[in-house]
Formats: structure tokens, C-alpha cells, sequence
């Protein structure tokens, strides 16, 4: 019996790893995983749009029952404040998106279905946002 040397120990078990590897990942997704690349899961894109967002309350989103996804995003270059529920945006109250980027992202690990309201302290910020079911 030939005794194998410590580089080709390694050299063999890294080829095995690597088959192991290329086996579980054709696996993953041809089964569908989300984890590597599977299809979008959503039903609908139902909505992308901008919004100005000013100094009174502005509804971004409704409350809705189907709701999956939804991003956020201050665009403008005053600070956002959302409430969320049935109750008008407050300045200084609720989540806070600063100017030139602040995002909002509700997704299966914080999924909220209800209403979005929005405001600014004063002037006004453009706001996108994309909503899926």
C-alpha cells in the first residue's frame, strides 16, 4: 500500500469537499431554495412609486392583508419620520429616515401589513418606494 503524502491528504480531502459542496448546491436549487438564486416567491410587484413627502401627514402605503415586501426610501435631502397604523405621522416620533438614502424594509422577519404614514420636520422629500404580495 502506496502512503500518501500530507499534501496529497489535502489535495484529496479539499476534491472531496468540493464535490460535497457542488452536490448540495445543485440541490439547493433545483428544490427552489431562496438561499442561492431560487425565483422571485412574490404574487405581484402591486406598487413602485415616488411620493413628495412634506410637513403634513402623507399616507405612503394602506393597510394591506397580502403584503409581503416593502422598501422605503428617503431620496430627498430632508430627514422622513413614518407611523405606522391608523394614526397621522409625527415629527421626531417613529422610525426615522435620514435624507439621501434612509431606507425601510419590511420583509418576512418583520412583516407589518398595516398603514404607512410619512412626514418631514420641514421642506420636502422625495420618497420611493416598491411594495410586493
Amino acid at each position: 500500500m502506496t502512503k500518501l503524502s500530507l499534501k496529497q491528504k489535502v489535495a484529496s480531502a479539499l476534491i472531496g469537499l468540493a464535490l460535497l459542496l457542488t452536490g448540495w448546491a445543485t440541490s439547493l436549487l433545483s428544490s427552489g431554495s431562496p438561499i442561492l438564486g431560487a425565483a422571485n416567491e412574490f404574487n405581484s410587484m402591486a406598487s413602485s412609486s415616488a411620493l413628495l413627502i412634506g410637513t403634513t401627514s402623507t399616507l405612503v402605503t394602506a393597510t394591506t392583508s397580502g403584503r409581503q415586501y416593502l422598501a422605503i426610501v428617503n431620496d430627498g435631502s430632508n430627514v422622513v419620520y413614518l407611523s405606522f397604523g391608523d394614526r397621522p405621522a409625527a415629527t421626531y416620533e417613529g422610525v426615522r429616515l435620514n435624507a439621501n438614502g434612509g431606507t425601510f424594509e419590511i420583509t418576512d422577519e418583520n412583516l407589518y401589513k398595516g398603514a404607512i404614514r410619512a412626514i418631514t420636520a420641514s421642506g420636502n422629500s422625495t420618497t420611493t418606494f416598491v411594495e410586493a404580495y
